[in-house]
């Protein structure tokens, strides 16, 4: 969240914004002003914290707070008292201009500020188009999962090599638990440290067969650090150790992270929007405000060799089809 030194940032964000749609209006008595900003994530505040701005949101600065509201609820950016601006004036959202302004992090600068898409028609589906977050694409995120990864618990916890398994992983829908519980019965005991406790228990939380099992703190799936046949998720060994891509062997909540896809169907016209961009703090839900780490906000992760199109291309394909991914 911005922090008190920073407002002057967010004061020149929104001048900034005002100008380039000409919408500058002094009025001498103070009344509120309203700009165009971009309807999707515009930056990155301090303590890896999201400011996600909708259609239906809008960021008022007054003489004493700074506050966001998405449908009509409010949010205070600090603490319960806001960020003191001054009187900047009220912001209203729109789907219009995007704005080149990046917020700093805590840390240094953030490695793609504000988030850009490009639009293309699915050539294999002529009702849907899709909105691919490109700056995410073309950065050079990559998991850092056992060289730095802080986890997703309350508290840093690197030590304990969980990653983004601490919580088990949901299942898509019925084909896909079954098919995950055919590929845990391949599963070479030498390589998958709770072989013993799938063979007893089984591998889901309960018989909804929805979300796999938790031991001692993480999935199931997920070899501790220190086991003899490898730490890290039993599956995604299974599948290199065969040649294979882990999109067809680990649930797909597993292989995305953190690319997320959001769909929404234009009843008028039909056309289905697919938004393809990368996994945010608020995508898990509110057991997301606590997290101490989030990797897609953190600098520490974006020490790829390659670009995310390159470096995540089974994935990509996997979602997109060929034909898209190609192009």
């Amino acid at each position: 969240m911005p922090r008190m030194n920073e407002s002057d940032i967010v004061g020149q964000l929104l001048e900034h914004v005002a100008k380039r749609r000409g919408r500058i209006d002094g009025r001498p008595d103070g009344e509120a002003q309203s700009v165009g900003l971009t309807w999707t994530v515009i930056g990155v505040l301090p303590e890896n914290h999201h400011l996600d701005l909708g259609v239906r949101s809008e960021m008022k600065c007054g003489e004493h707070v700074l506050i966001w509201r998405i449908n009509h609820t409010p949010r205070t950016l600090v603490g319960n008292e806001g960020l003191q601006l001054g009187p900047v004036g009220l912001v209203e959202l729109i789907s219009q201009d995007r704005v080149p302004v990046r917020l700093r992090h805590s840390e240094g600068p953030y490695p793609h500020g504000v988030a850009e898409f490009i639009e293309i028609n699915d050539p294999e589906d002529p009702q849907r188009r899709w909105r691919l977050q490109a700056d995410f694409l073309r950065s050079n995120w990559t998991c850092i999962w056992g060289r730095g990864c802080q986890g997703i618990l309350d508290e840093p916890a690197e030590s304990l090599g969980q990653g983004c398994c601490s919580l088990g992983a949901e299942m898509f829908d019925e084909d896909e638990a079954r098919l995950t519980s055919a590929m845990a019965a391949m599963l070479d005991p030498a390589r998958f440290q709770f072989h013993a406790e799938a063979a007893e228990g089984g591998i889901f939380a309960d018989e909804k067969a929805s979300n796999t099992r938790v031991i001692d703190g993480a999935c199931i799936f997920l070899n501790r650090p220190g086991f003899a046949g490898g730490p890290g998720c039993a599956l995604h060994h299974a599948a290199v150790d065969q040649d294979e891509s882990p999109t067809d062997w680990k649930p797909s909540v597993c292989w995305q992270l953190p690319i997320k896809i959001d769909w929404e169907l234009d009843k008028t016209s039909g056309i289905e929007t697919a938004t393809l961009r990368q996994w945010a703090r608020k995508d898990w839900g509110s057991g997301g405000e606590s997290m101490a780490w989030i990797c897609t906000d953190s600098p520490d992760a974006y020490v790829g060799d390659e670009a995310v199109i390159d470096s995540m291309a089974d994935e990509l394909e996997a979602l997109l089809g060929p034909r898209l991914y190609s192009e």
